[in-house]
C-alpha cells in the first residue's frame, strides 16, 4: 500500500473570512473624509493615535463605553476641531 506524506501547503489551508465592517470603523472613515487626523481625533477624545488606528483597522471592535461616547459626539459636531 503506497502512503501519500504530502502535506498541505500554506496556500492550500483556508484563510479566515475577514470580519464585518464596525460602525465606529465606518464613523472614523466619514471624519477622515471631513478631513480629520487620527491624530486629531485621538486628541479630541484623549486617546492616542494608536488607539483610533487600532479602531480603524478593526483590531478593536468595540472601544470602551467613554470612547466610544466621545466618538459619537464628535461625529455630530465634526467641524468643530478646536
Amino acid at each position: 500500500m503506497l502512503v501519500s506524506s504530502h502535506k498541505p501547503t500554506n496556500s492550500a489551508r483556508t484563510a479566515k473570512p475577514p470580519l464585518p465592517i464596525t460602525k465606529w470603523q465606518l464613523l472614523l472613515k466619514s471624519l477622515k473624509r471631513l478631513g480629520w487626523t487620527q491624530t486629531g481625533i485621538g486628541l479630541k477624545c484623549g486617546v492616542s493615535q494608536a488607539t483610533i488606528s487600532e479602531i480603524r483597522l478593526g483590531n478593536t471592535r468595540e472601544p470602551k463605553h467613554e470612547l466610544g461616547e466621545r466618538l459619537l459626539e464628535l461625529s455630530k459636531n465634526p467641524k468643530n476641531k478646536t
